[in-house]
């Protein structure tokens, strides 16, 4: 694909690549939607990554990129950015740029200390993936939690057996904080009543339970637009050089950790690079699969196919869909087959299914 600005030539912009391996993840979705927004302001060229020849020295900007990815652009002559939400900067010894986590880890402890929470537990670390930074910023490690199994696994074992010994819990990312208030609904431990929860990247998922959760919030599309700057000010320089920066976080503020909400200020010094580590597999979210297909469902749709499907997880049948959300029955029925269909599910008791399983109903 070759993306030239509406209009516009590209004669005065940039060219770059970008490689994008996982399209159907929310995250790398909003991160590319951000690169096709920002190359279009500036008259930029942007071109998928072909699969051989030489790169003239273009930047290349690797989404949820890995060592092999970003040696293989440095050995076809072009500039590896590597975009990730969760990876450290200056990994594999690239341009990058990312998230603050260790200081969200941070400022999330400060803020729960000074509303009186002193049992704090990190819960649902994957240790095959990005997650050693978030671990480097907590520091009594006794109450870290991690998924060497799967992430089911850890969050059943961590409700039966130690979660009564916390009075809060700073979860990975939203699908273990979605999983973590399902175990303790279930146990009968009462958030926030007995125990706060914050979940990592503020899912819309997340925000719709039936107790709203408070998570840290990531700029996915800020993120891509970020890498497009980067890809402008390499260019510029005479000499190869690597620059890394990460971008502020925010904390998305709701019932289960009743905060004050703080903006999260980037470090003003950047880590040094660690050792390269091994991406995480498909066994880390094994039995959170609904969890990452509903959020990836409410990221792609618009507002109205939203409410449908909140409806629909409420066991609403398409007749008071439509009284709900002044459409036809005829018209509820059309934009649910659209959903099936785009997301390659099997029928509709499949979407149903993967909903009852994401988002429990409202008690009344």
């Amino acid at each position: 694909m070759v993306l030239y600005p509406k209009g516009g030539s590209a004669v005065k912009g940039i060219l770059f690549y970008v490689y994008h391996p996982n399209q159907g993840s929310y995250w790398l979705d909003g991160a590319y939607r951000g690169i096709v927004s920002e190359a279009r302001c500036g008259c930029d060229v942007m071109r998928e990554l072909p699969v051989s020849g030489g790169l003239d020295g273009a930047p290349v900007i690797l989404l949820g990129g890995s060592a092999e990815a970003a040696e293989s652009v440095r050995q076809r002559g072009g500039r590896p950015i590597l975009a990730d939400a969760a990876k450290p900067l200056g990994l594999y010894g690239v341009s990058s740029v990312t998230f603050e986590l260790e200081e969200s880890i941070r400022l999330c402890l400060d803020r729960l200390t000074d509303a009186g929470r002193q049992r704090i537990a990190l819960l649902g670390l994957n240790p095959n993936g990005g997650d050693a930074v978030k671990l480097r910023a907590f520091p009594e490690k006794k109450d870290v939690f991690a998924a060497k199994e799967s992430l089911t696994e850890c969050v059943e074992a961590f409700v039966k057996e130690r979660a009564r010994d916390y009075d809060a819990v700073i979860c990975a990312n939203d699908t273990t904080a979605i999983r973590l208030l399902a175990e303790l609904d279930r146990f009968g431990i009462r958030t926030p009543d007995e125990l706060w929860v914050i979940g990592m990247g503020n899912s819309l998922l997340g925000a719709a339970l039936p107790t709203p959760l408070t998570s840290v919030s990531f700029d996915y599309t800020e993120l891509g637009r970020a890498s497009v700057r980067l890809c402008r000010a390499l260019v510029r320089e005479p000499v190869d050089v690597t620059v890394s920066f990460c971008l502020p976080c925010s904390l998305a503020v709701r019932a289960t950790a009743p905060l004050s909400d703080r903006s999260m200020a980037p470090k003003p010094n950047a880590p040094k690079p660690r050792p390269p580590y091994r991406g995480g597999g498909r066994r880390y979210f094994d039995g959170a699969e609904p969890i990452l297909l509903i959020e990836s469902i409410l990221e792609g749709s618009d507002a109205i196919d939203r409410e449908l499907l909140l409806l629909l997880a409420e066991g609403a049948g398409c007749e008071t869909i439509a009284e709900r959300l002044y459409l036809t029955d005829r018209a509820v029925r059309y934009r649910i087959s659209k959903l099936i269909a785009k997301y390659g599910l099997p029928h509709r008791a499949a979407l149903e299914a993967a909903l009852r399983a994401a988002l429990p109903k409202r008690k009344e």
